[in-house]
């Protein structure tokens, strides 16, 4: 597959959103450590580390495919970027407050339902979403994370 001619820039951003996609769907992938490989300066070719970068960029290429093309192409991505990027950024957010927030759970001796719903309003706070919406909708499912053993 060769890399279209549509700059670095760009090509950073599917990478970071594809990679929120993927976890976003359960992958468990580490964002920051597993990269989309693009040189375009040299070999113009694409190197998948794997099956799961595939599955995250086929998804950002049907968000694409329904998206009509119009205008100059940096008016076309602003206006079919904006959106994504945003929900990509919000379950990006997400999934760091549940994961950093059970790990810092574990290490207490037991689950204390009113120090575990401040530690998630604070993250929230922090990251810039809604905390009582986010408590209210994810602390079941964060509770029975932080009390399974591993």
């Amino acid at each position: 597959m060769k890399c279209l001619n549509v700059g670095a820039n760009f090509v950073k951003h599917v990478v970071c959103i594809a990679q929120i996609v993927v976890v976003a769907a359960g992958v468990d992938v580490n964002i920051y450590y597993t990269y989309f490989i693009c040189d375009l300066w040299s070999t113009n070719e694409i190197k998948m580390q794997s099956h799961e970068h595939w599955v995250a960029i086929g998804a950002v290429t049907d968000m694409f495919e329904r998206e009509p093309v119009r205008g100059t192409f940096d008016e076309w991505m602003s206006n079919a970027w904006n959106d994504f990027e945003k929900m990509c950024l919000q379950i990006g957010k997400h999934r760091y407050i549940m994961v950093t927030a059970e790990r810092e759970c574990k290490k207490c001796d037991e689950f204390d339902d009113a120090v575990e719903k401040a530690r998630l309003m604070e993250m929230c706070g922090e990251l810039g979403l809604e905390p009582h919406e986010f408590v209210e909708m994810a602390f079941n499912r964060y509770k029975i994370q932080c009390l399974k053993k591993d």
